[in-house]
């Protein structure tokens, strides 16, 4: 009877713990294990775990409508003690589905996969290589999709800046760079197959297009910019003659040189602070009445410097002669720009000039002075012949050229008087002595002719001489005319 009262009590006892185990709402269905747990085998966790659940290749499995994992860092002190969670999808009804790590203790979620994520959407391979759409990635970023691969930039206001959205991204097409924020608009392309360098920034700031030909950074570092193509041109903005006259409306002393090319006229046109001028080497002359015109509306009043030629013309004429009766002419012409101490050319001015020829040195005896009053012309030349002036003192005629070096003294009133202020003394080279060999033909009783074939020279060497050195400073004067039409 004993024996089956204890065999009755076993029964029961195993009947309770199976019981207990199975009833996920009773009593006692919380365990405390206080030591380490081994378990041989695969584990099932959740209330939705059951004993049919065949694991596979499955070590750990959650089972349940609501899957959290929670890490709970008790630490103290100074020890780190963050906590965090894994969530799986969200648990309200028609909520997403997902994957996320969350920093608890700040309340932040870094890190977050969605359900149907394409497959490598983020791949970190061994060498520290990040894909993106790739398990193969060939460079520490590498972003690869079917069409129009890219990469975005937003600032989003957060932190009080305006917000701006930039996207760089590439085609078969070309990479470019997409203003999102405004419009979409494509500020910047590459077409696929642009040549290397085609356009290379320096060192120095500078900017090279079309070095193709050239070791990088071959750029010359005294230009803005360099142009390296030998077989293409620069093309400048081109407008019509209105476009451009409108445009100037934009343009200030801030744009001085900048250029266009007008359609309508073929001109290079520039710049100039105020207002448009053409380029020289686009401009047409025309001549009349010793008026020179130039397009743009710029003339030069070119009679003094045709007087002048054929004074000089007529000069050598009468040197021609070369007999005992020579007919050099006792004087020589001169011709100056003249401008005030500013640099402002004396238009129309009348001008007092002084004449002194001093012997030996700058500041020598002088053996002649004459005075000129004229009037310049609307380039500011004052054109006189030396020798024809009001004579102060000394005779022109007598002067002795070869006996001693001779000193030309130039003095100016450009308001028209008697108060002369100096330009500096000149030596003579070569023009007055033209009047030396006529002298010296008087002196001898013979002719520079015969004298010059005794010796086996050709008898007009002085006046040829003094030819060259007067179409030498005509070309200067033409050469200044010119420059002051341009400016």
């Amino acid at each position: 009877m004993i024996s089956k009262i204890k065999l009755a009590f076993a029964f029961s006892c195993i009947a309770t713990s199976v019981l207990l185990a199975q009833n996920d709402s009773g009593v006692t269905t919380e365990q405390t294990i206080s030591e380490d747990l081994h378990v041989i085998g695969s584990m099932q966790v959740g209330g939705d775990s059951d004993t049919s659940r065949n694991f596979g290749a499955d070590t750990f499995i959650m089972s349940e409508n609501n899957l959290r994992m929670y890490f709970e860092d008790t630490s103290t002190g100074s020890f780190p003690g963050n906590d965090w969670r894994f969530t799986f999808n969200d648990s309200g009804n028609g909520g997403s589905d997902y994957f996320s790590i969350s920093d608890v203790t700040a309340n932040r979620t870094p890190f977050r996969i969605d359900a149907g994520a394409r497959s490598n959407a983020l791949y970190i391979k061994s060498d520290g290589f990040v894909g993106f759409g790739t398990n193969d990635p060939r460079l520490p970023i590498h972003i690869q999709n079917g069409d129009t691969p890219g990469f975005r930039i937003h600032q989003d206001g957060s932190n009080g800046y305006q917000t701006q959205i930039w996207d760089f991204a590439g085609n078969e097409s070309n990479f470019f760079i997409r203003d999102v924020t405004n419009s979409s608009q494509l500020p910047f392309k590459i077409r696929p197959n642009t040549p290397t360098n085609t356009m290379a920034l320096g060192n120095a700031g500078n900017v090279g297009i079309d070095m193709t030909a050239a070791a990088f950074p071959n750029i010359n570092s005294n230009a803005s910019l360099v142009l390296g193509a030998s077989d293409k041109g620069f093309l400048i903005s081109r407008m019509t003659t209105a476009e451009r006259t409108t445009f100037e409306g934009n343009l200030g002393t801030g744009e001085e040189g900048m250029m266009v090319y007008d359609s309508d006229t073929d001109n290079v046109e520039v710049w100039t602070g105020t207002e448009w001028k053409t380029s020289p080497s686009n401009q047409n002359l025309s001549l009349s009445n010793y008026i020179l015109n130039i397009d743009g509306g710029n003339s030069a009043d070119l009679e003094p410097l045709f007087t002048d030629i054929l004074t000089r013309l007529d000069n050598l004429e009468s040197s021609s002669s070369g007999t005992s009766n020579d007919a050099t002419p006792n004087f020589f012409n001169y011709q100056t720009a003249l401008s005030d101490t500013n640099g402002n050319t004396l238009a129309n001015t009348n001008v007092s000039l002084r004449f002194s020829i001093r012997e030996n040195t700058t500041d020598g005896t002088v053996v002649y002075q004459e005075t000129h009053a004229l009037t310049t012309t609307a380039q500011g030349i004052a054109a006189l012949t030396i020798g024809n002036g009001n004579v102060i003192s000394g005779v022109f005629a007598d002067i002795n050229w070869g006996a001693s070096a001779h000193f030309l003294q130039i003095e100016v009133d450009i308001t028209g008087g008697s108060t002369y202020a100096n330009l500096g003394t000149t030596q003579f080279v070569s023009v007055p002595y033209a009047l030396h060999a006529a002298t010296a033909d008087r002196l001898s009783g013979s002719s520079a002719t015969s004298s010059r074939q005794a010796s086996g020279q050709d008898p007009r060497d002085a006046r040829i001489e003094a030819l060259e050195e007067e179409l030498r400073r005509m070309r200067e004067q033409q050469a200044e005319i010119l420059r002051r039409l341009n400016n």
